[in-house]
């Protein structure tokens, strides 16, 4: 990965983050695929992990 030229510290924030999106989306369609009555969950998870891309590309 390339992601190494840029400042150490921006760089582990930016992992950290998307590891933290990736997770909350990966729960959020476990538990879409589990029970429809917490797909509720589900898809509000995945609007949050949404709004913390937003931020972050902000």
């Amino acid at each position: 990965m390339n992601v190494v030229k840029l400042p150490r510290s921006k760089h582990y924030e930016i992992c950290q983050r998307c590891v933290l999106i990736l997770i909350i989306t990966l729960i959020g369609s476990m538990m879409t695929k589990l029970k429809v009555g917490s797909a509720q969950i589900g898809i509000r998870l995945n609007y949050v992990s949404y709004g913390v891309m937003k931020r972050t590309s902000e």
